[in-house]
């Protein structure tokens, strides 16, 4: 999985720092309170399901701060009918990644779209998911203008 992710992000050719962190402070909460970063910075990434027989997947990226409107802005632009977030068991099992370390790099080869909230653009760096729940990626924005499987868009209410 990690090896996965850094190809990934060394063929993007984006500036790009791994943060080695304590695990059990992986959880966005914990994780700005222990190392002092501003939730606004904070990323998480989420999986969501469509509710269809044959489930389909994206991951959102979104602030801390905010929350995604699932059941309009997102439900639009996937096309998905109903659709939901994955819980901890359906995420590992689809993405390899514990809840806490949840990134959307390494993606590309499970034909999962990426969709990221457009407020996340306007930051000077960003915070996510590292694969594993001992490291976080530092980067910047930036770096979704180069994920071909990407969509910025507003999805947050």
């Amino acid at each position: 999985m990690v090896i996965r992710i850094s190809e990934e992000l060394n063929k993007l050719e984006i500036n790009y720092e791994i943060m080695d962190i304590d695990p059990k402070y992986s959880d966005t909460k914990e994780f700005c309170e222990k190392y002092s970063i501003n939730p606004e910075n904070a990323i998480n990434s989420l999986l969501i399901t469509s509710k269809n027989a044959i489930p389909k997947y994206v991951m959102t990226v979104i602030q801390a701060t905010r929350r995604i409107d699932v059941n309009h802005k997102l439900k639009n632009l996937t096309g998905f009918k109903r659709l939901s977030f994955a819980d901890s068991e359906k995420t590992k099992n689809i993405t390899g990644m514990e809840l806490g370390a949840v990134t959307p790099f390494g993606l590309q080869e499970m034909n999962i779209s990426l969709y990221v909230d457009a407020p996340i653009m306007n930051l000077d760096y960003i915070i996510l998911g590292g694969g594993v729940r001992s490291q976080k990626i530092k980067t910047t924005p930036e770096i979704f203008k180069k994920i071909q499987y990407c969509l910025i868009s507003d999805i947050s209410q």
